[in-house]
C-alpha cells in the first residue's frame, strides 16, 4: 500500500498471537470471541478454539441441493464468489456450489 500514501496500512496488519490461545496467530485478534462466527481460517480453527467459541458446530445449517453440506452461512454457497476454504470449498458442498474450480 505504500504507493497510495499508506491509506490501507491498517488493512494488512501483522499477524499476532491471541491472548489465551497460544497457537492462534491472526491479523485481527479482536475477531476472536466477538459473538460473530468468522467462518474461515485461521479464525475458525482448532488453534483459535473455533473463533473463540463463536463458530459452534451446532449452528451449522444444511445447504439446499447438498445433503451432506452444513455451513454457518448457507447463503454464500453459489453466490458467484469462491469461498476457497473449508467447509465451503469441499466436495460435499459442491466446491462452494460451483463457485470454485478444481485445482
Amino acid at each position: 500500500c505504500s504507493w497510495d500514501g499508506g491509506d490501507c496500512k491498517d488493512f494488512y496488519r501483522k499477524p499476532v498471537p491471541v491472548d489465551g490461545y497460544p497457537d492462534c496467530i491472526v491479523h485481527y485478534p479482536e475477531y476472536i470471541g466477538d459473538n460473530f462466527c468468522d467462518d474461515y481460517p485461521p479464525y475458525n480453527t482448532e488453534a483459535c478454539s473455533w473463533d473463540g467459541g463463536d463458530c459452534k458446530e451446532s449452528d451449522r445449517k444444511p445447504v439446499d441441493g447438498y445433503p451432506d453440506c452444513k455451513v454457518h452461512y448457507p447463503e454464500v454457497i453459489s453466490d458467484n464468489y469462491c469461498h476457497d476454504w473449508p467447509p465451503y470449498n469441499t466436495e460435499v458442498c459442491g466446491l462452494d456450489g460451483g463457485d470454485c474450480r478444481r485445482p
